[in-house]
C-alpha cells in the first residue's frame, strides 16, 4: 500500500535521513545556489512543507512544496512543487493525488513545477501538467 502524509516535524530527523540522498540527486539538476540545509531550514521554519511517501511503510519518496500568492491577483494561490523524488510511477501518482487534495484544502487554483530537465515535459504531462511558459536566461558576463 502506498501512503502520503505531511511531516509534522516531530519525525523530521528520521525522515531527513531517509530522503537526504534523493534530495542530493535533485540538487545535482538545479542551480548551485540551494544546499540541503536551505531546504531543511524552510521546512523547519514552516515556509515549506514536506510530504513523505511510503510503500508498505518503507520510504518511497518525498515532495517539498510552498504556497504562493499570485502577484497580480492575490486571491489566487499556487501550490509550487519545489523538489520531488519518487521511487516508481505508482508512488508518483499517489503523490499527485495527495498534492491535488492539499492544493484544494489550501485554496490553491493551480499546482506548479519548474525544472531544467526536458524529461519533466513528458513526466508532467502524464500527471496533468501542461507547459505554461518558456524561461530564457542570458548571462550578464
Amino acid at each position: 500500500m502506498i501512503d502520503a502524509y505531511v511531516s509534522d516535524l516531530t519525525h523530521l530527523h528520521n525522515e531527513w535521513a531517509a530522503l537526504h540522498e534523493d534530495l542530493l540527486h535533485c540538487l545535482e539538476h538545479c542551480s548551485d545556489v540551494i544546499i540541503p540545509e536551505d531546504v531543511y531550514a524552510c521546512i523547519r521554519a514552516g515556509t515549506a512543507s514536506l510530504i513523505m511517501l511510503s510503500r508498505d511503510n518503507d520510504y518511497a519518496g518525498f515532495v517539498v512544496v510552498t504556497v504562493h500568492n499570485d502577484t497580480f491577483r492575490p486571491v489566487l494561490k499556487t501550490l509550487h512543487v519545489w523538489f520531488t523524488h519518487t521511487h516508481g510511477n505508482d508512488v508518483t501518482k499517489v503523490g499527485m493525488e495527495f498534492l491535488r487534495g492539499m492544493a484544494r484544502a489550501k485554496g490553491c487554483h493551480v499546482i506548479t513545477l519548474r525544472g531544467t530537465r526536458e524529461g519533466f515535459l513528458r513526466w508532467g504531462s502524464d500527471l496533468g501538467f501542461k507547459r505554461n511558459f518558456v524561461e530564457l536566461i542570458a548571462e550578464v558576463g
